[in-house]
Protein backbone atom coordinates (compact mmCIF):
# COMPACT_ATOMS: atom_id res chain seq x y z
CA UNK A 1 0.00 0.00 0.00
CA UNK A 2 1.00 3.12 -0.55
CA UNK A 3 0.57 6.89 -0.14
CA UNK A 4 -0.52 8.54 -3.60
CA UNK A 5 1.65 11.57 -3.95
CA UNK A 6 -0.60 13.37 -6.58
CA UNK A 7 2.23 15.48 -8.32
CA UNK A 8 3.71 12.23 -10.34
CA UNK A 9 0.83 11.98 -12.26
CA UNK A 10 -0.03 14.59 -14.84
CA UNK A 11 -3.70 14.53 -15.16
CA UNK A 12 -4.00 15.87 -11.47
CA UNK A 13 -1.34 17.98 -11.97
CA UNK A 14 -2.95 21.17 -11.48
CA UNK A 15 -5.65 20.35 -8.92
CA UNK A 16 -2.95 19.62 -6.77
CA UNK A 17 -1.32 22.68 -7.54
CA UNK A 18 -4.22 24.91 -6.61
CA UNK A 19 -4.79 22.50 -3.38
CA UNK A 20 -1.02 23.66 -2.63
CA UNK A 21 -1.00 27.01 -3.00
CA UNK A 22 -3.97 27.36 -1.13
CA UNK A 23 -2.46 25.55 1.67
CA UNK A 24 0.78 27.88 1.70
CA UNK A 25 -1.47 31.05 1.93
CA UNK A 26 -2.98 29.28 5.02
CA UNK A 27 0.03 28.38 6.57
CA UNK A 28 1.07 32.12 6.03
CA UNK A 29 -1.45 33.40 7.97
CA UNK A 30 -1.40 30.62 10.66
CA UNK A 31 2.53 29.70 11.16
CA UNK A 32 1.25 26.74 13.18
CA UNK A 33 -1.04 23.51 12.40
CA UNK A 34 -1.60 21.77 15.44
CA UNK A 35 -3.75 18.38 14.57
CA UNK A 36 -5.49 16.73 17.83
CA UNK A 37 -6.88 13.31 17.26
CA UNK A 38 -8.44 12.00 19.93
CA UNK A 39 -9.12 8.31 20.58
CA UNK A 40 -12.11 6.27 19.69
CA UNK A 41 -15.32 7.01 17.74
CA UNK A 42 -18.87 7.40 17.48
CA UNK A 43 -18.66 3.63 16.48
CA UNK A 44 -15.59 2.82 18.90
CA UNK A 45 -16.09 3.76 22.22
CA UNK A 46 -12.65 2.89 23.49
CA UNK A 47 -11.68 1.67 27.09
CA UNK A 48 -13.85 1.74 29.72
CA UNK A 49 -13.27 4.28 32.35
CA UNK A 50 -14.98 4.25 35.97
CA UNK A 51 -18.37 7.09 34.76
CA UNK A 52 -17.28 6.94 31.30
CA UNK A 53 -15.76 5.46 28.17
CA UNK A 54 -12.32 6.76 26.51
CA UNK A 55 -13.64 8.64 23.54
CA UNK A 56 -15.39 11.13 25.57
CA UNK A 57 -12.78 12.21 27.68
CA UNK A 58 -10.64 12.38 25.25
CA UNK A 59 -12.82 14.52 22.63
CA UNK A 60 -13.28 16.88 25.62
CA UNK A 61 -10.05 17.46 26.13
CA UNK A 62 -9.08 18.22 23.00
CA UNK A 63 -11.74 20.61 22.31
CA UNK A 64 -10.60 22.24 25.76
CA UNK A 65 -7.21 22.56 24.67
CA UNK A 66 -8.23 23.82 20.96
CA UNK A 67 -10.33 26.83 23.04
CA UNK A 68 -7.60 27.80 25.00
CA UNK A 69 -4.45 27.97 22.53
CA UNK A 70 -7.41 29.72 19.92
CA UNK A 71 -8.28 32.28 22.72
CA UNK A 72 -4.79 33.03 23.57
CA UNK A 73 -3.27 32.93 20.15
CA UNK A 74 -5.01 33.53 17.21
CA UNK A 75 -2.20 32.93 15.18
CA UNK A 76 -2.16 29.10 16.02
CA UNK A 77 -5.01 27.04 14.34
CA UNK A 78 -6.12 23.84 15.65
CA UNK A 79 -7.68 20.96 13.73
CA UNK A 80 -9.21 18.42 15.74
CA UNK A 81 -9.67 15.19 13.37
CA UNK A 82 -13.33 14.39 14.69
CA UNK A 83 -16.65 15.66 16.46
CA UNK A 84 -18.37 13.91 19.15
CA UNK A 85 -21.09 12.07 16.98
CA UNK A 86 -18.29 11.13 14.28
CA UNK A 87 -16.93 7.58 13.17
CA UNK A 88 -13.39 8.46 11.36
CA UNK A 89 -10.96 5.63 10.44
CA UNK A 90 -7.13 5.57 11.17
CA UNK A 91 -6.48 6.22 7.49
CA UNK A 92 -8.74 8.74 7.42
CA UNK A 93 -6.88 10.67 10.54
CA UNK A 94 -3.99 10.42 8.68
CA UNK A 95 -4.85 12.12 5.40
CA UNK A 96 -6.44 15.07 7.41
CA UNK A 97 -3.23 15.28 9.06
CA UNK A 98 -1.13 15.28 5.37
CA UNK A 99 -3.33 16.83 3.37
CA UNK A 100 -3.09 19.68 5.53
CA UNK A 101 0.74 19.80 5.90
CA UNK A 102 0.36 19.75 9.89
CA UNK A 103 3.11 20.96 11.50
CA UNK A 104 1.99 18.34 14.46
CA UNK A 105 0.10 15.59 15.07
CA UNK A 106 -1.08 14.21 18.50
CA UNK A 107 -3.22 10.86 19.02
CA UNK A 108 -4.45 11.37 22.64
CA UNK A 109 -5.51 8.23 24.24
CA UNK A 110 -6.02 7.49 27.87
CA UNK A 111 -7.26 4.51 30.44
CA UNK A 112 -8.05 3.75 34.12
CA UNK A 113 -5.41 3.75 36.46
CA UNK A 114 -4.98 3.22 40.41
CA UNK A 115 -1.71 5.02 41.19
CA UNK A 116 -1.25 8.26 43.00
CA UNK A 117 0.90 9.39 40.24
CA UNK A 118 -0.46 7.99 37.04
CA UNK A 119 1.91 7.52 34.15
CA UNK A 120 1.97 9.84 31.04
CA UNK A 121 3.41 8.04 27.88
CA UNK A 122 4.97 9.16 24.39
CA UNK A 123 5.15 7.24 21.85
CA UNK A 124 6.32 8.09 18.27
CA UNK A 125 6.21 5.71 14.73
CA UNK A 126 9.27 3.02 14.96
CA UNK A 127 9.47 0.12 12.95
CA UNK A 128 12.07 -1.87 14.54
CA UNK A 129 12.14 -4.06 11.21
CA UNK A 130 12.94 -1.43 9.30
CA UNK A 131 16.61 -2.44 6.86
CA UNK A 132 16.23 0.40 3.93
CA UNK A 133 16.39 3.86 4.69
CA UNK A 134 14.06 6.25 2.93
CA UNK A 135 15.12 8.48 0.02
CA UNK A 136 12.60 11.50 -0.44
CA UNK A 137 12.50 12.46 -4.21
CA UNK A 138 9.60 14.42 -5.66
CA UNK A 139 8.11 11.61 -7.76
CA UNK A 140 8.33 9.07 -5.25
CA UNK A 141 5.35 6.56 -4.34
CA UNK A 142 5.61 6.64 -0.57
CA UNK A 143 5.13 3.31 1.30
CA UNK A 144 2.67 3.68 4.28
CA UNK A 145 5.12 1.75 6.66
CA UNK A 146 7.75 4.50 5.30
CA UNK A 147 5.86 7.86 5.20
CA UNK A 148 7.13 8.21 9.15
CA UNK A 149 10.73 8.98 7.31
CA UNK A 150 9.89 11.49 6.04
CA UNK A 151 9.20 13.91 9.19
CA UNK A 152 11.44 11.79 11.42
CA UNK A 153 13.91 14.43 12.58
CA UNK A 154 10.95 17.10 13.24
CA UNK A 155 9.35 14.52 15.20
CA UNK A 156 11.93 13.29 17.50
CA UNK A 157 13.00 16.86 18.37
CA UNK A 158 8.81 18.15 18.73
CA UNK A 159 8.13 15.17 21.18
CA UNK A 160 11.44 15.59 23.23
CA UNK A 161 10.73 19.09 23.92
CA UNK A 162 6.94 18.10 25.07
CA UNK A 163 8.28 15.46 27.09
CA UNK A 164 10.70 17.54 28.35
CA UNK A 165 8.06 20.47 29.56
CA UNK A 166 5.59 17.78 31.33
CA UNK A 167 8.37 16.64 32.93
CA UNK A 168 7.86 19.90 34.74
CA UNK A 169 4.71 19.24 36.53
CA UNK A 170 4.27 16.68 39.23
CA UNK A 171 1.01 15.23 39.14
CA UNK A 172 2.38 12.63 36.24
CA UNK A 173 5.01 10.17 36.22
CA UNK A 174 5.99 11.27 32.48
CA UNK A 175 7.23 8.31 30.45
CA UNK A 176 9.40 7.99 27.11
CA UNK A 177 9.39 8.79 24.10
CA UNK A 178 9.81 5.43 22.84
CA UNK A 179 9.89 4.31 19.42
CA UNK A 180 7.28 1.87 18.27
CA UNK A 181 5.21 0.46 14.94
CA UNK A 182 1.92 2.16 16.71
CA UNK A 183 -0.93 1.55 14.42
CA UNK A 184 -2.66 4.82 15.62
CA UNK A 185 0.47 6.90 13.75
CA UNK A 186 0.45 4.68 10.72
CA UNK A 187 0.40 6.51 7.11
CA UNK A 188 1.73 10.23 8.69
CA UNK A 189 4.34 11.71 6.43
CA UNK A 190 3.53 14.91 9.37
CA UNK A 191 5.50 14.74 12.50
CA UNK A 192 3.63 12.51 15.24
CA UNK A 193 3.14 11.64 18.21
CA UNK A 194 1.06 9.47 20.83
CA UNK A 195 0.21 10.85 24.39
CA UNK A 196 -1.40 8.32 26.42
CA UNK A 197 -2.27 8.88 30.16
CA UNK A 198 -4.06 7.31 33.31
CA UNK A 199 -6.71 8.80 35.24
CA UNK A 200 -7.26 7.94 38.92
CA UNK A 201 -9.88 8.92 41.53
CA UNK A 202 -7.41 11.69 42.58
CA UNK A 203 -5.72 12.85 39.46
CA UNK A 204 -8.81 13.47 37.08
CA UNK A 205 -8.88 14.10 33.34
CA UNK A 206 -9.18 18.23 33.69
CA UNK A 207 -5.82 17.56 35.85
CA UNK A 208 -3.86 17.36 32.16
CA UNK A 209 -5.48 20.54 30.88
CA UNK A 210 -3.00 23.22 32.26
CA UNK A 211 0.18 20.97 31.69
CA UNK A 212 -0.36 19.79 27.90
CA UNK A 213 -1.53 23.46 27.16
CA UNK A 214 1.37 24.86 28.72
CA UNK A 215 3.79 22.64 26.85
CA UNK A 216 2.28 22.73 23.66
CA UNK A 217 2.42 26.61 23.80
CA UNK A 218 6.13 25.85 24.93
CA UNK A 219 6.78 23.88 21.85
CA UNK A 220 5.16 26.49 19.28
CA UNK A 221 7.28 29.57 20.29
CA UNK A 222 10.36 27.29 19.76
CA UNK A 223 8.96 26.63 16.16
CA UNK A 224 7.75 29.91 14.93
CA UNK A 225 10.58 32.05 16.96
CA UNK A 226 12.07 34.57 14.71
Amino acid sequence: MYIFEIAAYHRHYMPYCWFLICVLVYHAVYPFHLVLDPAGDFKNPGRQLATCYERSVTSQLCEAVKKRIADEYPHITVTITRTAGEACTQKQRAQIANQLMADLFIHISCFEQAALKPTLTFYFYDDPMQQMPYVQTPYALVPVHKAHLVSETKTGAMVGTLCLQLHKQSLYVVQGPYGIPDARLRGLWVPACTLEFGISRTVLWTSLLDPLEHAIVALLKQVIAP
